[in-house]
C-alpha cells in the first residue's frame, strides 16, 4: 500500500539555508525516509532528496514572510487538499485564523504543527492555552 506524500508547509526550503527553521526543516526531508514521500515549497530544480519528492516552486523568503509569502502557503495546501500536512512555523492569530479554517472545511486531514518558536504559543496553540488555566 502506498502512503500519501506529506505536505511540509514552511518558508521555502531553498539555499541559502541562514535561518535556524529552514535548516531544521532542510535536514528533517534529508534524513526521512526514502520511502516516505514529502511535498514541500521550494526550488523544483533543486530538490533536497535524490528522488521521489514534490518541490512546489517559490520564491526564496526573508526571516519574516510577507503576506504573499503566507498565501503562496496557503494555495499549495488548498492545491494539495488530500496530502497530510505538517505545518512548520511561528505560530501568531493569521497562522491560527488560517489552520482553524482550513480544520473546518476538511475535517478528516491531517495537521500536525511544529512550533518553530515558543514566544507567545500558548495564546494560539489551543493544547497549551488549556493546559495552563
Amino acid at each position: 500500500m502506498s502512503q500519501k506524500p506529506w505536505l511540509i508547509i514552511s518558508k521555502p526550503l531553498r539555499p541559502p539555508f541562514r535561518d535556524g527553521s529552514t535548516v531544521l526543516l532542510r535536514d528533517l526531508v534529508q534524513h526521512m525516509p526514502e520511502s516516505r514521500s514529502l511535498a514541500y515549497l521550494g526550488d523544483p530544480s533543486a530538490p533536497l532528496r535524490p528522488t521521489g519528492d514534490r518541490v512546489i516552486g517559490a520564491p526564496p523568503a526573508g526571516y519574516a514572510p510577507t503576506m504573499t509569502d503566507k498565501l503562496r502557503a496557503l494555495a499549495a495546501m488548498l492545491r494539495h487538499p488530500g496530502m497530510p500536512v505538517h505545518l512548520s512555523f511561528t505560530p501568531g492569530k493569521a497562522t491560527a485564523t488560517v489552520v482553524s479554517l482550513l480544520r473546518r472545511l476538511q475535517p478528516r486531514r491531517l495537521f500536525v504543527q511544529s512550533l518553530m518558536s515558543s514566544h507567545g504559543a500558548e495564546a494560539w496553540t489551543p493544547c497549551c492555552a488549556r493546559s495552563t488555566r
